[in-house]
């Protein structure tokens, strides 16, 4: 027989990583900024950058506000990873903020995909 098997997928790893959210004086949810808050991050290409990653915190009303942003040179290689489905953002936490009205914050983000696709991000 022929015996033509797909090569096994690779296992699906996780690992986490401490990223910077930028751009919170131009956003709302940058007064819901607290240690520990659930930040939603969206891949969201935009004018300025294609491979845009939006943060989005929960507000007082419950309603998402968008914090900012993950850096470029972080996106830069992100963003195309999760656009080819390699990896996924399975959570994002913020850590305590630098002061009172911070320029960023940064955050414990879990990522989730093959090893060797993780590896390429996290070096």
């Amino acid at each position: 027989g022929n015996a033509s098997a797909e090569p096994a997928a690779e296992p699906s790893v996780t690992t986490r990583v401490k990223l910077s959210v930028v751009g919170l004086r131009h956003h709302a949810g940058a007064s819901c900024i607290a240690e520990g808050a659930s930040v939603a991050l969206r891949r969201a290409s935009n004018e300025h950058d294609a491979n845009a990653v939006e943060a989005w915190i929960t507000g007082p009303d419950d309603g998402l506000l968008q914090l900012g942003f993950l850096p470029r040179a972080a996106v830069a290689t992100l963003a195309p990873l999760l656009d080819a489905g390699a990896v996924a953002i399975e959570s994002a936490t913020l850590l305590a903020p630098d002061g009172p009205a911070p320029y960023s914050v940064d955050a414990l983000v879990t990522l989730s995909g093959a090893s060797d696709a993780l590896e390429r991000f996290v070096e």
